[in-house]
């Protein structure tokens, strides 16, 4: 390679303040995580290309670099689509398919529930139309288990509940964070958080799931098991939770 006239290779100038980055710490990681790629050999063969190319002047004859277009020659973009990943968390031993359960937390509370599956984020399933309590999810942390089981293996679960199925307040949790800094900066009242509507598609959905339920719990040969169902778990002056066999 013949020798290259430094004095025309163009050099940018930083004029940044003390302490501030030419690039932010996104775009860093970002070229970062290409470098790494291209060690590896993940990166196709046009991508490699040197961001600085040989040039002869036409004028003179002599050989420069010349740095390519970075619009024209974009760094390829290797962040993943956010697609949601959920650990599926390592349940208790007491806690499988059919298990009968109090809730501890949440307006159905002190209920008596049936444990159908895991969903797809790890938090269970529960249902227990009897007594008002529709398809929802909770935690295993508010879930006591006792030592009442059904056969829920015939029961079959809608497709379409999956974590967002349930979980789905992105959109209304920004508007609402958006109401409330408003009118903390220019005034006036506080905006009001709406009560959750299901719809007529999302009632025939649960539905489908609550019949079987029902079905399943009404069909049990011991008389009194409905009745305990329908029950509310409290606790008297002198009963001691560390003390009771679920």
């Amino acid at each position: 390679m013949p020798k290259i006239d430094e004095s025309l290779i163009k050099k940018e100038e930083l004029t940044l303040k003390a302490g501030t980055l030419k690039y932010s710490k996104k775009e860093m990681f970002r070229i970062a995580a290409f470098r790494k790629a291209l060690r590896q050999g993940q990166i196709p063969g046009e991508a490699k290309a040197i961001r600085m190319v040989e040039r002869t002047d036409k004028k003179t004859g002599n050989k420069y670099l010349m740095k390519l277009n970075p619009k024209k020659y974009p760094i390829p973009n290797l962040t993943p689509a956010k697609t949601p990943k959920y650990r599926q968390l390592k349940l208790r031993k007491s806690l499988t398919p059919g298990t009968i359960g109090i809730l501890l937390r949440g307006n159905h509370r002190a209920k008596r529930v049936v444990f159908i599956r895991q969903v797809d984020c790890g938090l269970l399933l529960v249902c227990n139309p009897l007594t008002g309590c529709p398809p929802r999810t909770i935690d295993h942390k508010y879930f006591l288990a006792t030592k009442m089981k059904l056969d829920v293996s015939g029961i079959k679960v809608p497709e379409e509940m999956t974590h967002t199925y349930f979980h789905n307040k992105k959109a209304e949790n920004r508007a609402f964070q958006k109401a409330l800094k408003k009118s903390s900066i220019l005034g006036g009242d506080k905006p009001v958080r709406k009560a959750k509507e299901l719809t007529p598609e999302k009632m025939a959905i649960n539905k489908k799931l609550a019949d079987q339920v029902a079905d399943l719990i009404k069909a049990h040969p011991d008389p009194i098991f409905v009745r305990y169902m329908k029950a509310l778990f409290k606790l008297g002056p002198r009963d001691y939770p560390h003390r009771m066999q679920f």
